[in-house]
């Protein structure tokens, strides 16, 4: 079973930390300034959930641009398991309507976003020397 629950304390803001860690800085190798950085305190964090087991991450904070979604990831082990899918609606539901969605995709994970209804805008640019493309939801 998969529940995804926004962070309310500090337990679970330290693990959305440690498993973005494990993802962006130890796999991906992304310096840990790059990744917690000063819009952490500020940011709304969500944890997903596998049978009990924290398994994914991501925060949202709102831009100039609107309401952006960023830093979502899964831990390897849990991967292709539905938990990314169940973050990203359950973050989308929770967001206000008023404002636009965006976040800025991975080249590698297009595709996933844009099972979700994210439509990719503009030239691929780099963020930690990874390849990113700017991703719009595209409400119904």
């Amino acid at each position: 079973m998969i529940i995804v629950k926004v962070v309310t304390n500090q337990e679970d803001y330290e693990k959305a930390l440690e498993i973005r860690k494990k993802v962006f800085v130890e796999e991906q190798g992304v310096p840990l300034e790059e990744d917690q950085d000063e819009h952490d305190k500020t940011a709304t964090h969500y944890l997903a959930f596998i049978d009990g087991n924290v398994c994914g991450a991501c925060r949202v904070r709102l831009t100039e641009k609107g309401q952006k979604i960023e830093r979502n990831c899964v831990l390897p082990e849990y991967r292709n398991k539905g938990a990314g899918k169940k973050l990203m609606e359950h973050v989308i539901q929770q967001l206000d309507p008023a404002y636009p969605i965006y976040l800025h995709a991975q080249i590698g994970v297009q595709i996933f976003y844009e099972a979700l209804n994210f439509v990719p805008e503009g030239d691929i640019f780099y963020e930690a020397n990874i390849p990113h493309i700017l991703m719009k939801l595209k409400r119904s």
